[in-house]
């Protein structure tokens, strides 16, 4: 176990509750955190050979199944197509304009642009009706 990892382990298995110093607490996050960002990225370099071979034997896998939709072998696995229709608008205006024309409203999703809502907002003084803006309070840490 290198220094590294001991100063870990012991962040991970003492208690919470008996800290008391803010700076001792930040100064647990963020060992923790570059603990954690070194251990991610040790894990996507050893798993990248392991989904570029993954990806060449479904494409194999693909190209033996020709027309058919599954192959199974009890006590092995199946091996089966599934198909996904995805959409996407390429031409919003033209997409827009024909919701609104056939009022296919359906179509519109109900999401709301942060950015947008914030300019509104800096304009008007005041939230888009019937768009409810709320506050959240995280705690961040970061190195200084």
């Amino acid at each position: 176990m290198t220094g590294q990892e001991s100063i870990l382990k012991r962040i991970l298995d003492g208690p919470t509750e008996a800290i008391t110093d803010p700076q001792d607490l930040i100064r647990r996050v963020l060992l923790l955190r570059g603990g954690k960002d070194a251990m991610e990225a040790r894990h996507k370099e050893e798993l990248a050979p392991i989904k570029e071979m993954m990806g060449k034997l479904e494409l194999r896998m693909s190209e033996l199944l020709g027309k058919a939709q599954s192959i199974k072998f009890d006590g092995v696995g199946i091996a089966f197509r599934k198909f996904a229709r995805r959409m996407k608008v390429v031409d919003r205006e033209e997409w827009l304009g024909w919701v609104v024309e056939t009022a296919n409203l359906q179509m519109l999703t109900t999401h709301v642009s942060s950015d947008a809502v914030e300019e509104f907002i800096a304009t008007t003084g005041e939230s888009p009706p019937g768009v409810e803006v709320s506050t959240v309070s995280t705690v961040r840490f970061e190195k200084r």
